[in-house]
């Protein structure tokens, strides 16, 4: 530029120009690279997600088989066999079936991230579901000495998918037996209104404070519970109340948690909404 008669003036925007222009040149090839990063990160999570799945396929075959030997083994046998021993198969049976759900939640996971979680609705009565959810785990109530109060109408017409339904009222009513002291109470209510349901499980537990519910529902959102007056069911992978969040959102509601800290119980609330 200096042997080319350009005023100062020229000379400092044609030196801009190149400034501005290496500058651009260095940004677009970043921003191309960067491009391919993410591109080989999405290729590498899409493998990952079909390694997950595949595996959680290949091993639900075996398990079950365990499943089925232990569930049998212990209930023909097992007032026959050594007290040691049935003890065992106890805890062969109980580690399969947490090994069960997690397997479950993975494959669940994998179904949401991938877009591929698909809800077939049906009309059914919404309060014989709920019902047979609270039946199949009063057992378990009563094992942990925990009262089970239900309020529910005679009967609610609503679409719903009834498998995944079930399986978050499920979720939500066994985390409030695991989270209540021996003696303790969960109240199974229903209520409706003009433009929505309402699920009710409350309990007089150890409650939340406000940092544990922000992680409440987060993948993988497992919460240690603090200044607690009573020990607590604490196994768990944190998957659960993630994936009920889900199924409720693909049911187009919510799920919406109320406590007024440690110690003081907790109200989950599953908010269906009605169709127009």
């Amino acid at each position: 530029l200096e042997n080319i008669p350009f005023l100062e003036e020229e000379k400092r925007l044609i030196s801009d120009i190149g400034v501005r222009l290496k500058d651009f040149l260095i940004k677009k090839e970043s921003e191309s690279l960067i491009m391919e990063e993410n591109m080989k990160l999405l290729e590498l999570s899409k493998i990952r997600k079909e390694l997950v799945t595949r595996i959680s396929h290949e091993l639900k075959t075996p398990l079950n088989s365990v499943l089925s030997a232990s569930y049998h083994l212990l209930n023909f046998y097992g007032d026959k066999m050594e007290p040691d021993i049935t003890n065992f198969f106890k805890i062969i049976f109980k580690g399969g079936e947490r090994l069960k759900i997690l397997i479950n939640n993975l494959l669940d996971i994998s179904r949401i991230e991938s877009g591929k979680f698909e809800l077939k609705l049906e009309k059914i009565d919404l309060i014989e579901i709920i019902s047979e959810c609270v039946n199949d785990i009063t057992f378990f109530a009563r094992n942990r000495e925990i009262s089970l109060n239900v309020n529910l109408p005679n009967e609610f017409i609503f679409k719903v998918n009834i498998i995944k339904i079930e399986q978050v009222i499920t979720n939500l009513l066994s985390n409030a037996i695991k989270n209540t002291p021996p003696k303790g109470e969960v109240y199974i209510t229903f209520q409706k209104n003009i433009h929505y349901i309402d699920i009710q499980i409350k309990d007089t537990g150890i409650g939340l404070t406000e940092e544990e519910k922000k992680k409440l529902f987060k993948k993988f959102g497992k919460i240690e519970r603090y200044g607690k007056k009573f020990d607590v069911d604490i196994e768990g992978s944190g998957l659960g109340l993630y994936i009920s969040k889900n199924i409720i959102e693909l049911h187009g509601g919510q799920v919406l948690v109320e406590s007024d800290g440690r110690n003081k119980g907790s109200t989950f609330i599953i908010r269906l909404i009605k169709e127009r």
